[in-house]
């Protein structure tokens, strides 16, 4: 609230706006709690109350200060994650990482079941929308299933007949029951889900210890991949509430079991030599092209000398160059910064080979 002196009868209303609270709010204090009125200020006028708060600065941040610590115990202030999002996320078989991923399993396996069963053809493909459609609607369906019963996503046919008995309800659950997967199915699905999480997983480690500069060798990769996804999730929630505690100093719960590393024996189990290799030449070839962008970042941004060096804009050049730019012709911007920088140094080598071989030429005619 501004330094200046306020308006009696704008007092209530102005005060509201600095609360950040609606003015209704302030009046119920005033009316309904007398035990308020002496920290708010209020005084009676007529039939009206009104406010007479402080018309300094610091005096009003003291004022606001006493009276938010006045009315903390009967406010009402809604805690984050306690509103209707919640339920509604709950209701809907949300919240749980292991049902995000045999959701996942089971929206996989539907495609595959369906590509067994159809073939498609180029008439047929103007239908995949109409498919993922379908698919979707079952999954939604299974994932509230689930959430409501607390069971397995797999185990959610056993449940169709006690849900919606109208006709869309009945006709659903057939639905259902057409797409739904065998246990062949099912397992297959996973194990290549497993199969890309595991090569994600060993690609990730091998990225942060190329970054860090450190071996790709099995010791190091074992300590960086987890047992499980549901060990990875928890671990990664772990640094999240750790962020939070830091900025917010409240305390929170861990997950003990959110750790990380394997032995080397299940390292060796997992992975063939192949897929090692592949990670450490992905991370390798990823960390040179970030290098590449770095250098072409910092030439776009600045300027190329002749010799390759790079100096940092305008403002690092010298005076004299700045007034008069064809003074030192080594200047360029860019790409076409490096390009020339390229070619000097090409030319500069070939012309010190050059030089070489004549100086030999003629010392070897002076000797004879």
């Amino acid at each position: 609230m501004s330094g200046s002196k306020r308006r009696p009868e704008n007092a209530i209303r102005l005060v509201a706006i600095d609360f950040k609270i609606d003015e209704r709010t302030l009046r119920r204090w005033i009316c309904d709690r007398p035990e308020l009125r002496p920290v708010l200020r209020a005084v009676r006028h007529g039939k009206q109350w009104r406010l007479n708060p402080p018309s300094t600065q610091k005096e009003f941040l003291i004022y606001k200060r006493d009276v938010l610590r006045a009315v903390r115990p009967f406010r009402r202030r809604r805690k984050k994650g306690e509103g209707w999002e919640k339920s509604v996320a709950l209701a809907l078989g949300y919240g749980s990482a292991r049902r995000e991923l045999n959701l996942q399993i089971l929206r996989e396996a539907m495609k595959l079941r369906l590509m067994k069963k159809e073939r498609v053809t180029s008439t047929d493909k103007g239908q995949s929308k109409y498919r993922e459609a379908k698919i979707s609607q079952c999954v939604g369906a299974a994932r509230i299933i689930a959430g409501k019963r607390g069971c397995e996503v797999f185990d959610v046919p056993q449940f169709l007949n006690d849900g919606d008995q109208s006709r869309d309800g009945k006709n659903l659950a057939r639905r259902i029951r057409q797409l739904w997967p065998t246990k062949q199915e099912w397992d297959e699905v996973s194990d290549r889900v497993t199969k890309l999480w595991r090569n994600r997983s060993l690609a990730k480690a091998a990225y942060q210890l190329a970054q860090d500069n450190k071996q790709i060798t099995g010791e190091n990769l074992a300590g960086l991949l987890f047992l499980n996804d549901h060990r990875e999730h928890a671990w990664t929630t772990n640094l999240k509430q750790i962020e939070y505690q830091r900025k917010t100093g409240l305390e929170g719960v861990l997950d003990l079991y959110a750790k990380r590393g394997i032995s080397l024996r299940l390292f060796r189990q997992r992975y063939r030599l192949k897929d090692i290799q592949e990670a450490k030449a992905a991370a390798e070839g990823i960390t040179r092209a970030d290098a590449s962008e770095n250098l072409a970042g910092s030439i776009c941004e600045g300027y190329v000398y002749e010799d390759g060096g790079v100096k940092g804009g305008a403002a690092a050049r010298p005076r004299w160059v700045r007034k008069n730019k064809n003074y030192y012709p080594g200047w360029r911007r860019g790409p076409r910064g490096l390009l020339h920088a390229a070619m000097s140094t090409t030319l500069t080598a070939v012309s010190g080979l050059i030089s070489a071989y004549l100086f030999a030429s003629e010392g070897f005619t002076n000797s004879r």
